[in-house]
């Protein structure tokens, strides 16, 4: 607080309130729909609506570059948390794991991820769309194997792939959402809105994942993961529209 003290202070359209607000309500509305399909899609249009009131102007609309990567954040953080929020409940009420094998396989890829990014450091500006595209891939192979009646060994192992995809992807991408190039953004309003992005992306993910999950069969977790999957290739699609050429 003492470092900042002393700035000039930004001179900043006022975020609209209402619209704002709408997050936190339309996260209330998924969560406590209760499986009333139309209150959980009335409160996910409603946490939408807030959170491109939040980002700054284009992201809705994929415009090339920046906003491209902080869309392609928000979908991210919606897919790939979405699925880490519910492979607890996938492995051992879905696969009927136990708990230490589902253990095994929630470690995976975290450490899939922080292995890549450290062997990626120098060159991670190439993967962000690729790297997508493999945890798109890790997510929505437990969905078939579930459907199929799949073997742990597939599940660990596509489970780490989205890991390594993370790790390939994530470096590249947090920073294109936090340079602003020619875009025109200052750099406060780029740091805000890429945890924004994050943040509100997680917990779409996970309000929208618990709910079709709560249909008490093993369809909602199929349906929450494809869903997951969908988020994640969408993310690839904006990822590629990060880089401002052409």
């Amino acid at each position: 607080m003492r470092a900042v003290r002393d700035d000039p202070a930004v001179e900043a359209a006022p975020r609209p309130l209402g619209r704002t607000l709408s997050v936190p309500l339309g996260a209330a509305c998924v969560v406590l729909s209760a499986g009333w399909w139309p209150l959980a899609i009335g409160g996910a249009v409603l946490t939408v609506a807030g959170t491109v009131a939040i980002l700054p102007a284009g992201t809705a609309r994929l415009r090339r570059g920046t906003p491209a990567a902080l869309g392609a954040m928000v979908l991210f953080a919606a897919g790939y948390f979405g699925a880490d929020s519910l492979i607890t409940v996938l492995l051992t009420s879905g696969f009927r794991m136990s708990l230490g094998q589902a253990a095994v396989v929630l470690s995976a890829a975290p450490l899939g991820w922080a292995v890549t990014s450290l062997l990626v450091t120098r060159c991670a500006s190439a993967f962000p769309a690729a790297g997508l595209s493999l945890t798109a891939l890790g997510t929505a192979v437990p969905a078939v194997e579930l459907a199929a009646g799949g073997s742990f060994g597939v599940v660990l192992g596509a489970w780490t792939v989205a890991g390594i995809g993370v790790g390939l992807a994530y470096p590249s991408l947090y920073i294109r959402a936090t340079t602003a190039g020619s875009s025109g953004f200052t750099a406060t309003e780029l740091a805000t809105a890429v945890i924004t992005a994050e943040c509100v992306g997680q917990l779409l993910g996970r309000a929208v994942g618990g709910t079709l999950s709560s249909a008490g069969t093993t369809g909602g977790l199929v349906a929450s993961y494809v869903l997951f999957a969908l988020a994640l290739i969408a993310a690839a699609g904006a990822a590629s529209r990060t880089s401002t050429a052409g």
